[in-house]
């Protein structure tokens, strides 16, 4: 989402640190899938790198820009550096959401499709099954068999 806050910003308003922040971005998330899973992030040539991606950053946000939107983009993550570069110290963590978002699609497909659920109840019991099915996908495990184990162990999915 921050790249796509970023073209925004280039789009409208020809923003010269959006373009930046995104450049790096950009160039962080090549860097961590050069080096694949599993890498060293303090092995010396890749610590030097980071560094120098940390220092970029902290350049970027040494001041705010002066376009209106990238503003507002620069407040909602100053002071979160750290969190925006956690994923190259990180080897399991991915430099986007995306697979977070992905498991939300099924509710919100539902929601465009039906216009939502007729009770609280019935969003709640979605939810559990929707997080039960999405999480043993993730874990390379049989959905049906670990709903079936959760029906079994207490009726955690039906109940509220």
């Amino acid at each position: 989402h921050l790249i796509r806050d970023c073209k925004y910003n280039i789009k409208y308003e020809n923003s010269i640190w959006s373009k930046d922040l995104k450049e790096l971005f950009q160039e962080m998330i090549k860097f961590k899938n050069d080096k694949g899973k599993g890498y060293n992030p303090y092995e010396k040539s890749t610590f030097r790198e980071i560094k120098s991606f940390e220092a970029r950053m902290e350049e970027l946000f040494s001041k705010p820009p002066p376009d209106k939107e990238a503003k507002k983009l620069y407040k909602s993550l100053v002071g979160r550096q750290e969190q925006l570069i956690l994923f190259l110290f990180e080897s399991e963590v991915p430099p986007t959401n995306n697979d977070s978002e992905r498991g939300l699609r099924n509710r919100v497909i539902h929601k465009k499709v039906s216009g939502g659920f007729r009770t609280t109840r019935g969003a709640q019991r979605f939810d559990k099954i929707s997080s039960v099915v999405e999480t043993a996908k993730k874990q390379g495990r049989n959905a049906l068999d670990e709903l079936l184990y959760f029906l079994r162990k207490d009726q955690y999915l039906l109940s509220t």
